[in-house]
Parts: structure tokens; sequence; C-alpha cells
């Protein structure tokens, strides 16, 4: 068994904040012990509780070098930010070979991070850019402006990434280490939307080689080494990495990283019971449940994601029947319960949800959708049945033991009223794939985890929704001008009770249109071999704390 050094690096969980957090994890984690043989008290580390959030290892001056092997549960088609999704795994990739130009504070403000600083004009259309001096290229080409005008541009131009970055108008270089981005219209949590993919900056090396997606070539704190789809991708330590610990030592610590694709939670929980991986993550609730009995006994460390996490719900098509039928959506709403839900399907793990944002977070709104009411359910239904007939739909689960779990307790509980429902399992690509297309009525989903809502605007935005058949971001196709008009007076400020206001009018938007019927609030966790350091999120670059995960 090899050393394990990580290091803990931002913030966004697999969902939004994960993926981050479990990058930074890479870059700060670290090993107490050279091996899990070798004596003294790190091989069998005590445990240090920290409420129910956390558990972990006693901790130990940290050891450079050795291989962390981190178990994900799916593939990504590429690592060109301009060309791919990163889903899920594929930020927590992602971000241990790119920098993002922002990442998250402790109070869920996004500051400089590959950046040294955004300097906005008076009414947020303009945004200076001063980019850090000394930062290279893993091609050893040093970072400049023009190399991040140009992956700007790119994604600017991208169908995945260019709608959430419409409203720039123009990106123009300065000098080698500033540019000015200019928006239609104010802008002024425009930082928050280069936390993630669209605000990492790739080499010009990669985007001129027509195989750049296979060969990715960033700033971050490890270098590309080989990838063989399905089996594992591997990075190594870059040497010539920007950031240091407090102590002024170089990040990061580990010399190599694996990441293996393992769908099954099963097999990925087994795996680190056994060693065979080092570091893993899940949110599904019985996995969780699994996972905090084996930190409870001491077998291995657990942190839980703290703060908005995503929201899982049950997403209606509005652009087709039946659910473009407001009546077919009240009806589901009344119909659905979410507390039984939580409890029995989540094994009470999970909170119920009622609203967009998790309570105790700072856009939390008491705004709730229609509560579970099965009378009230089956007089909306009578009401739509009378003009339309009988409510039959297809409700899309994954095809995975979560998935079809969903789907049954769902097809159960609305069979109750007269629904009459089909529940189709589809693989996690072609999921995707069909509903982003509109090619689906009801389908089971999760999002909207970012510490900033204006991260998830584009989903939202009328703008973002296109006809059934077409590729649509606002995936419900749900366009309505008073959401739009919320997401505009968000955007004006940053006067913080002035968003917070009005991110409160588009959850009411949402409850009375309902393209969404919440479900719970997902609880996803990072699970560690005892021999891992630095698995809760580590400093930023300043030294202030980044948004929490766990600890």
């Amino acid at each position: 068994m090899t050393d394990r050094s990580t290091t803990a690096r931002r913030r966004r969980a697999v969902g939004p904040v994960a993926g981050a957090v479990l990058a930074t994890v890479a870059l700060l984690g670290a090993a107490c012990s050279s091996s899990s043989t070798s004596s003294g008290s790190g091989d069998t580390p005590g445990t240090v509780e920290a409420g129910t959030d956390v558990t972990l290892a006693a901790d130990g001056p940290p050891r450079a070098g050795g291989t962390l092997t981190f178990g994900m549960s799916g593939e990504t088609d590429g690592y060109n930010p301009t060309q791919n999704r990163w889903a899920g795994d594929g930020t927590t990739v992602g971000l241990t070979l790119f920098d993002p130009l922002a990442a998250y504070a402790a109070d869920g403000s996004a500051v400089p991070y590959l950046a040294e600083s955004f300097t906005p004009n008076d009414d947020f259309t303009q945004w200076t850019i001063q980019l850090r001096d000394g930062v290279t290229f893993h091609d050893g080409t040093p970072l400049r402006a023009e190399a991040v005008k140009r992956t700007m541009d790119g994604l600017r131009a991208s169908p995945l990434t260019g709608p959430a970055l419409a409203p720039i108008e123009s990106v123009e270089v300065t000098d080698d280490l500033t540019l000015v981005v200019t928006a239609f219209e104010p802008w002024a949590a425009y930082p928050v939307n280069l936390t993630g993919q669209a605000g990492v900056v790739a080499a010009p090396s990669q985007l001129d080689d027509p195989d750049g997606a296979r060969a990715p070539v960033g700033t971050g704190p490890f270098r590309f080494v080989s990838w063989e789809n399905d089996k594992e991708l591997v990075v190594e330590r870059n040497p010539d990495y920007w950031r240091t610990d407090t102590d002024g030592n170089a990040l990061p610590y580990l010399d190599q990283i694996v990441f293996r694709p393992i769908p099954e939670d099963s097999q990925r929980v087994a795996g680190l019971q056994t060693g065979e991986i080092d570091m893993t993550w899940s949110a599904t609730a019985s996995t969780v449940r699994q996972l905090r009995d084996l930190a409870a006994a001491g077998e291995i460390q657990l942190v839980e994601q703290e703060g908005q996490t995503e929201v899982a719900f049950v997403m209606l098509n509005l652009g087709a029947p039946p659910f473009d039928d407001p009546r077919a959506r009240l009806a589901l709403a009344q119909a659905t319960d979410a507390d039984s839900y939580a409890s029995v399907l989540a094994e009470g793990i999970t909170n119920p949800a009622r609203t967009l944002f998790r309570p105790g977070t700072r856009f939390h709104s008491d705004v709730e959708i229609p509560g579970y009411d099965p009378d009230a359910a089956r007089a909306t239904l009578a009401e739509y049945e009378a003009d339309k007939g009988p409510l039959a739909f297809t409700l899309k689960v994954q095809s995975t033991p979560g998935g079809r779990a969903q789907g049954e307790f769902l097809q159960q509980l609305w069979q109750q009223v007269g629904m009459e429902v089909t529940v189709e399992q589809a693989e996690a690509t072609a999921f995707l794939g069909e509903t982003v297309v509109g090619d689906f009525e009801a389908v089971t989903w999760g999002q909207f985890g970012s510490p900033d809502p204006d991260y998830e605007q584009v989903w939202w935005r009328s703008s973002s929704s296109k006809p059934v058949g077409e590729l649509s971001l606002n995936f419900p196709r749900h366009a309505d001008p008073a959401t739009d008009d919320a997401l505009d007076r968000a955007r004006a400020t940053d006067d913080l009770d002035a968003r917070i206001a009005a991110y409160a009018d588009v959850q009411r938007r949402f409850a009375e249109d309902l393209p969404y019927i919440y479900l719970d609030f997902t609880q996803p966790a990072i699970a560690a071999g005892n021999e891992v350091r630095g698995i809760t999120n580590g400093p930023l670059p300043d030294g202030s704390p980044a948004y929490p995960m766990g600890g």
C-alpha cells in the first residue's frame, strides 16, 4: 500500500460543491504513515468526532508522496472545458487538472483563485480580471491573458457552456495579465460563474490539439498521464504548481492520483474496505448510512457536506402533454409525499424538501410547493380527467438500484390516487441525453447545489428553453417572464438582502408553475481510508477558509 497524501482544494461537492471539494482534497491531502504495515500510531489512528457530519482520523503532519486511488461513480466524455460535459465526477477530475479563476469562500461568496482580483465598474456591466503572475501551464508556457480569452471565447461559443455566458458582450485583453469582460446587462455575481467548468483555463496547445479532450493541459496541481476508458485515469503531481501550504511547502503533497470508475455504490464501499481504493463519495442514502456505520466503528473517515446540497425532485416536461396542463402538475404535487420519501426511501438520512434552497442556507425562503394531500390530488385529477381523460404518463429513472427504488416508490404513491404510471429505466448517458432534448414526460433528477444560485440561472431562464427535440438547458422548458424578471433583479445588485428577495420570487413562481416536484435534499458524503489526511476543505490561496465540506 502506498503513502496517501491528499490536499483539500476548494468547494463544490459532486453536485456543485463536492466535485471541487474532492479536487481540493487532491491538492491538500496527505498521509501520516509510510504504509499500512508500518508500526506506529499512524496505522490505527483514533477518531475525532465533530458532530454528526465529520468523523476524522487523528491528524498529524502531512507526508509528501504516494498514490491515492479514487473511486468514481462514472466516466466523462472528455476534458476540454469548451466541448465536454463535466457532470458529477468529471468536475472532480477536471479541477485537479485545471484551476478555476474563482472559488467559494466560507460564506458562499466567490473570491479570486487563479485570478488575483476581480474589479467591477459601478453598474456591474464590466469586470476587470487581474491574473496571478508566475503561473505556468503543464506544457511549460506561461499563463497569459490571451490564453484566458481564448478559453473564454471557446466557452462562450460552445452549445454546452455558451448559454450560461450569454450575458457577456466581449472579452478584451489589455495587457499580459489583465482582461476586461463586458456584459450586455448588470451581472453583480459574475465571479460565481467562474468557480467551475466555465471558469477554468486550458492551454492553447490543448485547444489546438484535435485530440485535446483526451489530453488535457491546464495549470492545476496535477498533470495528465493516461486514460483508459472505463478502467482508470491517471494524473501526476505538477512540480511547478504555484500554490504552497501555510508553512511554505510546495503543493500538492501527492505524487499521483488514480481515478477508477466504479458505478455501483456497493462496489466502491467494498473497495474502500479492502483497500482497493482510498477514497470515494456517495449521495445515496443507504450508502451514506453504511458509511456512517463504518466510520462509527473506526474503519474509515467520513465527511458530509454542509450548506446547500442538491435537491432531488421529479422534473416535469412543460413542453408536451400531459404536463403542459397545470392541473396535471398540481395533481402530481398533491399526490407526492416528500416526508415518506425521505423517511422510507432515503432511510431518514435526508430531509424532505418543500423549497428550492435548504433551510438554514442564506437563500432559503419559506415559499413551499403544494404539500401532500391525496384527497385534493383526487379532486384535481378528476377536474383534469373531465377534460382530457385519464392521466397516464411515463416516469423515467436511471437504471441503478437507487433509480429503480425511486420509480417503484413514486409509482405506487401516484397510483393510489388514480394515476396511470409506467416506469422506464435508462442508463446514465442515455438518461442525460434524452432529458436535454425533452424526451421525457416526468423524470427523477437532482440539481441546484451551488452555494450561490447565480450559478444556476442558466437552467431557469426562458432563453435557455427550447422546443422538444432540441437541446435545452432549461430542462422542463419552463418559459416564464416573471421568473426572468426576478432573475434579472437578482443579477442587478450586490445587495444580499435584495438578492435574497429576488430569489424568493423565483421560488414563488416555481411553487405556482410546478416545473419541479421536490422530494428531498441530498446528503453527499466523502469517505476515505484512515491513512488519508486533509479530507475536509482546505484554505484558499490567501489563507482564508474555503466553503466547508463537513468541518
